[in-house]
């Protein structure tokens, strides 16, 4: 007998997924052009098909292969750590027990993550592509069923759909799989699967099923089901066997335990768009046109279509190696040869012209124009490195920055969560004064070393801006005129200029260096003038002692000094 409260759950998300369909039918098209083998939005993909075989030209396969690349290799950077736990107080991150503290969590996240059997590399490798092509993702995050690890999944947005919450994240989704009978038996036990089930499990446990994942809000799931969850924060997680109207699994979970980013949004959409595969699109449908305009021309101009005059020929016109083609005796070739090339596709060359000029769109598009790092090594001055830096990290930082925030902050966040629920950062207790729900992630990526280049590049401004003002305060006891300059100041609005102010001192605190300094100064000058002194006061004591060896003196006197006492 089906369950009232899962025949609900079904009519919701089939109301769902039947308003995203127009949304599924574009992106169909999308994949069609970029990544064939994720086209099964509107249609079945069956294996052994030639998933390419509508394309004539791959390019823009390729060039979304390389911009789904450069995303990865953005967000995660292999074989190092590339994520940092880190408080919004830089002083408490600068304390050496919060610092290796948050240094070991964030070393131990990682090795949960990338265990060998938690599945996430494969996971969000695959989440990069519907996240570059179609502009959302979804993956799921949770522990293993043993308890040992975590298990980190992407799921074909096909079999999602989503709602968005007052907080303009998704806290409503469905998943739908198709599921086969015995993992039904193994996940849920065999006593809550329907009858149709249990039938395959012992003739064809291969069958599949297709069951729902439905997860909302805790406080909102009273109304579809008669015994209420007990708590009512966090989320209500509830498993339906769509195909037979009954709840397989009820549960609660502090958390969604799905991770959907999305790229671009508009005011009130659930779902988001690529502005990519948005733009490249057009170009894409009409790069394969030009493909075979170019094929066509280059097959006629190789072997060209024939005319001929009928009575002037004997029968058919072949033109394989070494055959031979009868013409007519009485033919007397005055009207032109009785066989001669249509004069077609003379030029081939003009459509690679403007297919390469379709594949630069594509690339601009994919913005892998702007997403190449920069060759600072052959780079001739310092201010060329350091404008070569700048703008890459202008191009860059408005594409990656939300990136960073959607995607990896959202998983992050989700997988250490359950990671410390589960006990994960057990082995080390909470320093004191550091709160887990202060925590945040610092980067460490190709972008965030360009950022670290670019600080470095001011520092040696600074440093030649600080020479130069060096030099005119000594210019200045020569020109008195120089002294007029006020250099403080001057180094001050340089570095202010360069977008350094927080490397300044408090003014009292600059006012005691400069003091300080100039005391230096002086204590060099006294010192430098000692220095000076003391071959001069060497050459005395020499002198006063080569005039004692000269001019020599008795040590007793021939004559008493004093008078003799009475």
């Amino acid at each position: 007998m089906a369950d009232e409260n899962a025949l609900e759950l079904i009519k919701r998300g089939d109301r769902k997924f039947s308003a995203r369909q127009q949304l599924d039918t574009l992106r169909q098209e999308i994949a069609l052009n970029f990544a064939p083998h994720l086209a099964s939005f509107t249609t079945e993909l069956i294996l052994g098909d030639d998933y390419a075989g509508h394309l004539i030209d791959g390019t823009p396969l390729l060039l979304a292969r390389d911009f789904k690349s450069q995303v990865g290799a953005m967000l995660r950077p292999p074989g190092k750590q590339y994520f940092w736990h880190r408080l919004l107080d830089d002083d408490l991150n600068d304390e050496p027990r919060h610092r290796e503290y948050l240094d070991w969590r964030s070393s131990q996240q990682r090795r949960i993550l990338h265990d060998r059997n938690s599945g996430y590399v494969r996971a969000t490798g695959e989440a990069d592509e519907f996240f570059s092509f179609f502009g959302d993702a979804c993956l799921s995050v949770d522990l293993a069923k043993d308890q040992s690890g975590l298990r980190v999944r992407s799921w074909h947005t096909k079999d999602v759909v989503w709602s968005i919450g007052d907080e303009g994240t998704a806290e409503v989704v469905t998943r739908r799989e198709q599921v086969p009978a015995r993992i039904m038996a193994q996940r849920y036990g065999e006593k809550k699967l329907a009858e149709p089930v249990k039938k395959a499990l012992s003739k064809n446990p291969d069958q599949t099923f297709q069951v729902r994942h439905e997860v909302l809000p805790a406080a909102e799931y009273d109304s579809y089901r008669n015994r209420p969850l007990k708590r009512k924060d966090g989320f209500a997680s509830i498993w339906v066997d769509a195909e037979n109207g009954v709840i397989l699994k009820e549960s609660h979970n502090p958390t969604l335990r799905y991770v959907i980013p999305r790229w671009v949004t508009l005011p009130q959409w659930a779902y988001a768009i690529s502005p990519a595969t948005t733009i490249a699109l057009p170009d894409a449908r009409l790069i394969q046109q030009q493909a075979l305009s170019i094929l066509e021309a280059a097959e006629k101009a190789v072997n060209p279509p024939l005319v001929g005059y009928r009575e002037a020929i004997r029968g058919d016109v072949s033109l394989r190696a070494g055959d031979i083609t009868w013409v007519e005796g009485s033919y007397d070739g005055r009207t032109g040869a009785p066989v001669e090339p249509l004069g077609l596709g003379k030029d081939p060359g003009l459509g690679v012209d403007s297919l390469m000029r379709t594949e630069s769109q594509i690339t601009r598009a994919f913005y892998l124009d702007r997403l190449r790092m920069p060759d600072t090594q052959h780079s001739e001055s310092t201010v060329k490195v350091q404008f070569m830096i700048d703008e890459y990290i202008r191009s860059a930082l408005p594409l990656f920055a939300p990136m960073q925030v959607e995607y990896n902050d959202a998983l992050l966040y989700e997988a250490d969560k359950i990671i410390d629920a589960a006990g994960g950062y057990g082995a080390r207790e909470l320093p004191p004064g550091l709160e887990k729900d202060a925590l945040t992630y610092q980067w460490d990526n190709p972008l965030s070393d360009m950022i670290e280049r670019q600080k470095a590049n001011i520092a040696t401004e600074i440093s030649a801006v600080g020479q130069a003002l060096a030099a005119i305060e000594a210019a200045a006891q020569q020109a008195p005129a120089l002294a007029q300059l006020d250099t403080s100041k001057a180094f001050s609005e340089t570095v202010v200029a360069l977008k350094a102010p927080g490397w300044l001192k408090d003014e009292d605190d600059r006012e005691e260096a400069v003091q300080g300094q100039v005391d230096a100064n002086q204590m060099a000058s006294t010192i430098g003038a000692a220095s000076e002194l003391a071959p001069l006061v060497t050459a005395g004591a020499n002198a006063a002692k080569v005039a004692q060896d000269q001019v020599p003196i008795d040590a007793e006197p021939s004559y008493p000094l004093l008078p003799m006492p009475a």
